[in-house]
């Protein structure tokens, strides 16, 4: 099984996947955390040449731990990302619209999109509603920034989790337990 989150920066994405892994673990999963690499708060030093280098890298992260884990059938672990391909799309899509990275990349980004999504078991998509901008002194403290890359999840099979951090917490926790009713226990306890 493949859990990820989505969603704009500062929006709960590896706090509740953290806490989803806790309660995962206690419940005698086997789970593994894969937090996602930080880009750099500052890329207005890059030029659009690393920037596109270094887009590359992001959507190419996302491919190796996701089909090794799905590939490899005889794992019955939980693998848990705090951060999906769809996010590198978005911060891909992004760029190229300020045209920073070229439209074959977009393309690409695109493709794996379509390729790698189905891999996924369930998808939280994280929104910014109730959710403050801490600046951390990594990511971006820009509201209009942090607005434009939300994801839009037409055509995606997400969850959507919204309200108090919390909240938000309790009902990705929720949608476990309705599923162990259905097998998830026999399939993927440890």
């Amino acid at each position: 099984m493949i859990i990820g989150f989505t969603g704009p920066q500062c929006a709960g994405k590896t706090t509740i996947a953290t806490q989803l892994c806790s309660y995962l673990t206690n419940c005698n999963f086997d789970v593994v955390f894969q937090p996602e690499q930080v880009l750099p708060k500052d890329l207005t030093d890059i030029t659009s040449k690393e920037l596109e280098l270094v887009q590359c890298m992001t959507l190419n992260h996302h491919i190796k731990p996701l089909l090794n884990h799905a590939y490899n059938t005889k794992l019955k672990r939980i693998l848990v990302t705090d951060r999906t391909i769809i996010d590198a799309y978005v911060y891909t899509n992004f760029f190229a619209k300020q045209q920073t990275l070229p439209e074959e990349l977009l393309r690409y980004s695109g493709y794996l999109v379509r390729k790698l999504v189905p891999y996924y078991s369930v998808i939280f998509h994280c929104d910014i509603e109730n959710i403050d901008l801490v600046d951390d002194g990594i990511r971006s403290t820009d509201n209009t920034f942090r607005t434009d890359i939300s994801v839009n999840n037409n055509n995606v099979r997400i969850l959507s989790l919204r309200g108090p951090l919390e909240q938000r917490v309790q009902k990705a926790i929720q949608f476990f337990e309705e599923i162990k009713f259905q097998g998830f226990k026999q399939l993927y306890a440890k």
